[in-house]
């Protein structure tokens, strides 16, 4: 059985919950240091 399926587009941030919009928004981030600036800027 298959539950709790997302589809989303490729560029637009995934908005479900706060860690899934984090990831969505920092996946281009090389490193720990970046995704943190990234955050802020």
């Amino acid at each position: 059985m298959v539950v709790q399926i997302k589809v989303l587009p490729d560029k637009a941030p995934d908005c479900s919950s706060l860690k899934s919009m984090v990831d969505s928004t920092t996946r281009e981030c090389k490193t720990n240091a970046v995704k943190a600036v990234s955050q802020f800027a």
